[in-house]
Parts: structure tokens; sequence; C-alpha cells
């Protein structure tokens, strides 16, 4: 049966709310997105893609570095390549990322709408809140990362979903704009994009089936009424309804248009890349890797590896994930309604897929935060509207992050030493290097060397939570609800415009890499660069120039082949970047014919990049360094 439109005056505060909402996605996701540079692996890997479509026109198969990346499809560097031309052919930080900020909001705008399809507008407003201020949907708003635009294209295909399975007279309409949909998901990160909408979608009409099946009696009296035939018990009769819906979405005309737009660029990417394409695309990336068959990516972790990620990933609200995740299986087991069980089974089966599949990174649970989201702003409604003598799982959580936080900022107060140093890729993941480095300065590694600001953020956190536990025990919701969102606001901008940036200026080789390229002039052939050990897509971006492998396994190169690169008789000036590992590996048996003629500032998680050129070269200090380089003694 079709949906009862909206009335005239929800449909008119609907459009305020996502005016609203549009707005604060505007002021979180825009501002000074340009302003800080891109890390050092991914986001430079896109922009150099996008660098080398606008450059030799190549759309179908865009290089990186000089050489064709066949490993993602190329989605986001078509939509970069737009925003770059749109803003006057530049590629540069703010043209890289519009495309993230625009997908983020438009993925909050849809949470809304899907909330509206599921409840009230109070539920809808809340659910897209917690989407909007979520963590790391605010930080991939403000990355140049392909997982952003997958995110959202699944969220957009969810929602045709669930308007087919709620509509009766448009259900084939929604369901092929759906498998579209779908199409564009895979342009964006291959067959994730299809295999897990498609299985939630079968996983929840199976759920809605096995829960919502006629009882005993109703069998037998439909039986005694129907033309002798083979014996159907309720759940054969609630799998034959979903089935009928199924079928009546259009799977086939949805599956066709899916073929049609994925295969618009894959038929023509397979041929044009050769084996190496089909190999690396068709099934090292998307089959082999995450079955646990090939190696490589360097992802691969253990199947509860997700569960404590996502305890970060989603702050401030996996606070209330699991009682949200509790309440709303138990409705869905009392009233197993489509709309009780779609964003639990949108969650549940997502969150299984990645579990079950042996690549993981924070970034990829980005995926199932639209279904979060739902059940978390959902339950918060209920758990709001509650009598009082109700709201301990609203209370406990909030209870818990007080106690947490002061024992936590009572614990950094009396610790002489960090048990975990800084630097590493895990502490780069949740963010600590941001707290540790505020300024971008040599030597610091530990959360200590900022104990202050860090134990008074922790203390005023905990008061927070305080405050609002005692709001909550003494019957005074809306204020204890509107106390939470404005801290967790405070908080969402504070990560946008501080600790964000501030982890992208503690680790970029924007500075050394700028300086290099100044230091080399114009790209005339008068010198020629080449990398030794630690590639990082950052370093060509920022060099504005190729920077070719000193050999096709450059971590295994030995002194012997560096000097015979720079005794190779050309004609041009010769010089080598490598890692500080690594040159301290053969530094000896270079002699005195080599010299390290600067450093970067900063550490990188494969160590500080040096610059290594003939003995006598004038050191880049004294070029026009600008104080951002130093000269490391020999």
């Amino acid at each position: 049966m079709e949906s009862a439109p909206l009335p005239t005056p929800w449909a008119r505060h609907d459009a305020w709310l996502v005016a609203g909402l549009a707005a604060l996605c505007a002021l979180l996701y825009l501002p000074l997105l340009g302003d800080y540079p891109l890390d050092n692996r991914g986001e430079p890997r896109e922009g150099l893609m996008t660098q080398e479509i606008l450059a030799r026109g190549d759309w179908l198969l865009p290089r990186a570095n000089g050489t064709r990346w066949p490993e993602k499809p190329v989605l986001f560097p078509w939509l970069a390549a737009l925003s770059s031309l749109a803003f006057g052919g530049r590629v540069d930080e703010w043209s890289l990322r519009f495309p993230s900020a625009v997908l983020g909001g438009l993925g909050v705008v849809l949470a809304y709408l899907l909330g509206r399809r599921l409840g009230g507008r109070r539920e809808a407003g809340l659910s897209a809140f917690v989407l909007a201020v979520a963590v790391s949907w605010i930080s991939l708003a403000r990355r140049a990362r392909i997982d952003m635009s997958l995110a959202v294209l699944i969220e957009a295909a969810m929602y045709c979903l669930l308007r087919a399975y709620q509509s009766s007279r448009r259900r084939g309409v929604w369901g092929i704009v759906a498998g579209g949909l779908l199409g564009l998901a895979t342009l964006a990160k291959g067959p994730i994009g299809v295999v897990f909408p498609v299985g939630a979608l079968l996983g929840w009409l199976g759920l809605r089936a096995l829960l919502d099946r006629p009882p005993a009696h109703a069998v037998a009296d439909t039986a005694g009424a129907a033309p002798a035939g083979p014996k159907m018990d309720g759940l054969s009769l609630a799998l034959q309804r979903e089935a009928r819906v199924f079928w009546e979405m259009r799977p086939v005309s949805a599956g066709a248009l899916f073929v049609l737009v994925a295969g618009a660029w894959y038929l023509p990417a397979a041929l044009a890349g050769g084996p190496e394409f089909r190999y690396v695309n068709l099934w090292k990336e998307n089959i082999g890797m995450p079955l646990g068959l090939e190696e490589g990516g360097g992802h691969q972790h253990p199947f509860w590896w997700y569960l404590p990620y996502l305890l970060f990933v989603f702050l401030p609200w996996s606070l209330f994930l699991p009682a949200a995740l509790a309440s709303s299986a138990s409705r869905a087991l009392r009233r197993p309604t489509a709309e009780e069980l779609f964003p639990l089974a949108w969650a549940l089966i997502f969150f299984s897929g990645l579990s079950v599949a042996a690549g993981k990174r924070p970034d990829y649970l980005v995926i199932l935060f639209p279904a979060l989201a739902l059940l978390v702003g959902r339950w918060l409604f209920r758990a709001l509207s509650a009598p009082e003598r109700h709201r301990w799982s609203l209370q406990f959580p909030i209870a818990c992050l007080g106690l947490a936080l002061l024992v936590g900022s009572l614990g950094l107060a009396s610790l002489e030493r960090l048990p975990v140093p800084l630097g590493t890729r895990d502490a780069r993941v949740f963010g600590l290097d941001a707290l540790a480095f505020p300024a971008r300065k040599n030597g610091l590694d530990t959360l200590l060397d900022y104990r202050a600001p860090l134990l008074t953020l922790g203390l005023c956190l905990a008061v927070v939570s305080a405050a609002c536990l005692l709001l909550l025990r003494r019957g005074r919701a809306a204020p204890a609800a509107g106390t939470f969102a404005l801290t967790a606001l405070a908080g969402a901008f504070a990560g946008a415009f501080y600790f964000f940036p501030a982890a992208r200026e503690n680790t970029t080789l924007k500075p050394f890499a700028h300086a290099v390229r100044s230091y080399l002039g114009p790209e005339d052939g008068s010198s020629e660069i080449a990398l030794l050990s630690g590639f990082t897509f950052a370093l060509p971006f920022y060099l504005q120039r190729r920077l070719p492998p000193l050999s096709p396994e450059p971590d295994r190169v030995g002194a012997r082949s560096v000097l015979e690169y720079f005794a190779a008789p050309t004609g041009k000036r010769r010089f080598c970047i490598l890692t500080q590992p690594r040159y301290d590996e053969f530094k000896r048996e270079l002699g005195t014919g080599l010299e390290c003629l600067a450093k970067s500032d900063v550490e990188t998680e494969q160590g500080r990049y040096l610059l290594l050129g003939p003995a006598g070269t004038k050191p880049l200090s004294a070029a026009g360094g600008g104080g951002v380089l130093e000269r490391p003694g020999r």
C-alpha cells in the first residue's frame, strides 16, 4: 500500500529541518577545507590521479606517479576532476576534498529522509544530527578519500529500497533506481557497493518473514478456504509474501541497469588495462584480499578487530550503541515491522560482512554509520520520552563516560611515562598524534607533553557528564539532551577545525617536498631525482613531478646501486630521496662522495625523509629552505 503523504504543515517543517541540517553540514565540513595539507597516502593518490585526468585527458585508467593505478575504480577521481575544473582547473586540497564535503552533507540529509520513512520528524532529526557529528563521518567529509562516496551511494540505494518496500504503485521504479545507485557505488569501490546492500536487503526480507509469519490458526483458515493443494506452514507463507514484494521491485530490470552503469567503466577498463587490471582489480583487490586468499594492503586483521575501533570512530554516540541495539532487537522481536527491522538488519549484516573480510581499516566502518545513526537516534527519542524510572539505560552510559573521564584524567596526572609511545599507526588512527602535536615541532612523542590541557579537557567533560546525569535524575530530560548535544557539537567543531588539521600538519611532508621542488627548480631536464625507499604519494604530488623508484624493489637497493646511480654520466644533477632508517643502514658504505643535504622536520611512520646528493652540493638550508628543513650530521 502506498504510504500516506505527509500533511502540509509537517512537509513545511521538514523543509526547514533539512535546510538547517544542510547549514550545519556546511559549517562543519566546508570551512578551512583547503587550509591544511593532504595526508601522506590516500589523499595525494587521488590527487595524482586527478592531475593525470586533467593533464592527459585519460578518464578511463588515470595514472599516479606515471604508473597506471588499477586497484580502485575511478568515480572519486572523476568527481575530484570535475571539482577542480569548477574551481579553475587547479588540483589542490580544497578541490580534492570538496566532493567529500558535499557528499557528507548529502548523507546527513538522506539520514533524515530515511528517518522520516521510519518514524516521526523528531526521530529523523535526531538520527541526522547523530550522523552529522560522529567523529569519523566528520573526518571523512573533510578528506579526499573514496569511502565517503561509497557510503553515501549505498545509503541512497538503501533509501530507494525502503521506499520500494513501502510503496505498492511505484515499487518497481524505486527498485530500478536502487539498481542504478548500486552501479555507481560499485564504481566508487568495487563489488562491495552491490554485495553488501543486496545482502542487507535479502537479510531484511528474510528476518521479516521469519519473525512476522502468520500464526497456525490463520494458516489453517487460509488452507480451508483455498483450493486443494500442498499444505504450507506460516514460514512458507511469509517467505512467499516477501518474495512477492522482492519480485515487484523488478530485480531483473534493476540488475540490467546496474550492469549498464558499472559496466560502462569496467568493461572498457578491463580491455584497456589488460591482464594486470583484470588480476589486480577484478580478483586481488575485490575478492582475493577480502577473503584472505591474497596478501597485500597491510590491512589483514582478525574478525573481532572492528569492535574496539567502532567505539572510537562513532563517538560520542557509541556510548549509547549497545542500549540502542538491544532495544531495537527487543522491539523487533515483539513487533517485527519492516520499519523496526530495516536499520537493524542493515547494521548487523554490514558489520558481519566487514568483520568476516580479512582486510580491515577503521574507515571501512563508515558504510554502516547511517544505519547506526538511525538506531541511536530512534532510541534516544524513545529514551528521552520514557518515564523517569525507565531512563536508566540513558543514565548508565553517561555515568560510565563521566567515571572514565575522571579516572583517565587522574591517571594522566599521575603518569610519569606513557605506556605506549605515539608515532605508531594505531596512535595516528586514534587521533592521539593530534593531541600530542598541537604545534609542528620535533621531539614531542607522548601525551605527557600536554598533560595540563588534556587534564583540563578531561575534567571539563567529566563535569558535563555529571551535569547531564544530574538533570536526568531530576527528570529534566530536555535540558540534559540539550547539554549533551551542545557538547557533542562543540567537540565536532574542535575536531574539524583543530584536531584533524593538527594531525595533518604534524605528519605532512608538504614543506619538505615544496622546499626540494624549489631547490631543484623547474623540470627542464637539468636535474633528476629518484626514490630509494619509503614511497608515499605525498612526495610526487607536492613535488609536482614524477618520483621514479631507483629500482623496482627500492627497499632492497644497497649502497652500490646508489653509488652507480650518482656516478652515471648523464650530465644532469642527480638527487635521491630516502628514509632515515634506510640511510643509516649503509651510510658508511657511501663514503665521502655523497652527502645528506636536508631532512624533513616531521617523522612519519617510516621515519624522517632525507635528500641525498653529491658531496659539496649546497644544502637546502642555505638555498632557501625557509627554515622548514634541517641539515643532519653525517
